[in-house]
């Protein structure tokens, strides 16, 4: 196989907007530094640390949240890695778990009882403890479950639209009508998105290139503002020292990507959702008093 190159060893002049992309690149760096930090402090597992009577609903609303953000981060360093190294679309692949993990937290935050769908009920379908029930047709309706308790069937399943319908923010529910469409063109084998491995006269595929390659940092960095917002505006840090940096950086962030995006040579198939995020970036946001839910 060739040798990777990555961002920082191409020349200036190959590629476009490099020094520009080096700067947010940074300042995301930085920020998942501050993260990083956070997550070192925290993460203590409860629910299979305690016997099965002595469980309570927070603990359990504690274990789903915390699992969803240490995943996430995860995710978000994988997302960097391949984007540094030119690996754009699978960058992006990435890029939609990270913001369906985003959807179910701000979800399960907003209606804490939905926990149960992604604990109790998903983990009794995968281990088969709970069954779907078998329609007239010999088949198995998977929207529904037979609750193990009572025999009564009950609807399973959260469709990813009434999640970004909940959210808050009235941007981020008309962006997630492109944003989330778009990120799933590069997970599929969806045709539209065959250009990006196309080479500049359409008349070759190719898999090396550098076409598109800033996309995943905005992206990147625009769900880091989300986390962060949500961990330092909504669950609330018990460190306080800490929660400022993080507000602070995300301030810093958010005003680098506003930047980048107001210059952003953008195709017209996704003007709303870039205008749909540098919207959703001037949001202010009011830091939340000291709390211990991380």
């Amino acid at each position: 196989m060739k040798n990777l190159d990555s961002i920082d060893k191409i020349p200036d002049f190959i590629l476009e907007e490099k020094e520009n992309i080096l700067i947010l690149r940074n300042s995301i760096i930085t920020q998942m530094s501050l993260f990083e930090k956070l997550l070192d402090k925290n993460g203590k597992v409860i629910c299979i640390t305690k016997k099965k009577d002595e469980i309570k609903f927070k603990d359990i609303f504690h274990d789903f949240i915390n699992f969803g953000i240490f995943k996430s981060y995860k995710s978000f360093r994988a997302s960097l890695e391949l984007a540094e190294n030119f690996f754009q679309e699978d960058s992006q692949i990435i890029i939609r778990t990270i913001y369906e993990n985003y959807l179910a937290i701000k979800y399960v935050s907003k209606t804490p009882k939905e926990v149960f769908h992604f604990t109790y009920k998903a983990l009794g379908v995968s281990t088969n403890l709970i069954s779907h029930p078998i329609a007239k047709n010999g088949r198995l309706q998977k929207n529904k479950i037979i609750n193990p308790n009572n025999g009564k069937i009950e609807d399973f399943g959260i469709g990813i639209s009434k999640m970004a319908n909940s959210l808050e923010s009235d941007f981020e529910i008309k962006l997630h009508q492109s944003f989330y469409p778009y990120l799933c063109e590069h997970t599929h084998l969806n045709m539209i998105s065959s250009g990006n491995y196309r080479n500049e006269k359409n008349d070759k595929y190719e898999y090396d290139s550098f076409k598109g390659y800033h996309n995943p940092f905005a992206f990147i960095g625009y769900l880091l503002t989300l986390f962060i917002d949500y961990l330092t505006t909504e669950a609330g840090i018990s460190d306080k020292n800490l929660c400022n940096k993080l507000f602070r950086q995300n301030k810093k962030l958010k005003k680098e990507l506003i930047e980048f995006l107001n210059q952003y040579d953008k195709e017209n198939s996704i003007t709303s959702l870039v205008d749909n995020m540098v919207n959703r970036l001037k949001e202010e946001r009011k830091l939340k008093k000291f709390q211990n839910n991380i």
